[in-house]
C-alpha cells in the first residue's frame, strides 16, 4: 500500500521506531493525521503526495501525537476526590500535546498554511469601510 510517508519515513521523522500499536494501526493513525494537516493548514483538498519537508515533518509530528494524547488523558483530569461535603480536586491544565504542536511549528504552520482571509471592501453610509470575509 502506497501511504504519504512509509513507515521507515515516518520512524525517521519522528527519530524513534514506530510502537507496536502505531504500526498494527499505521493507515488509520496516519490517516487521522492527514485529516488534522488538511485542517491546520486549511488545505483545498487532501494531499496525495507530500515533497515539502516542513509538511512531511507536520505530519510525522500530528501522527505522532496521538499516542502523547492517549497519554496525557491518562495523567490529567481528577487529581482528589472527597464524599463528605462533596469535593473534588482536577489537576493543574497544562498545555495538550496539540496545542504545543502547534507552538512549537508556528513558523513552519504560518509559511505552509492557506488560510488566509479574503477583504472585501464596500460603501457604508459615511464612506468606505473594510471588513474579512
Amino acid at each position: 500500500m502506497d501511504y504519504l510517508i512509509s513507515k521507515k519515513g515516518m520512524e525517521a521523522l519522528l527519530g524513534r521506531p514506530l510502537s507496536s500499536l502505531e504500526s498494527k494501526n499505521y493507515a488509520t493513525w496516519l490517516e487521522l493525521a492527514t485529516a488534522r494537516l488538511v485542517s491546520l493548514l486549511c488545505l483545498p483538498e487532501t494531499p496525495t503526495e507530500i515533497t515539502d519537508i516542513r509538511m512531511k515533518s507536520l505530519l510525522a509530528q500530528l501522527f505522532g501525537v496521538k499516542m502523547e494524547e492517549d497519554k496525557y488523558e491518562e495523567r490529567n483530569g481528577i487529581q482528589s476526590k472527597q464524599v463528605e461535603d462533596f469535593r473534588v480536586t482536577y489537576a493543574e491544565a497544562e498545555e495538550t500535546p496539540m496545542e504545543r504542536l502547534v507552538r512549537v511549528n508556528a513558523s513552519d504552520i504560518a509559511a505552509l498554511t492557506q488560510c488566509r482571509g479574503k477583504i472585501r471592501s464596500g460603501k457604508v453610509c459615511h464612506g468606505y469601510r473594510l471588513y474579512p470575509v
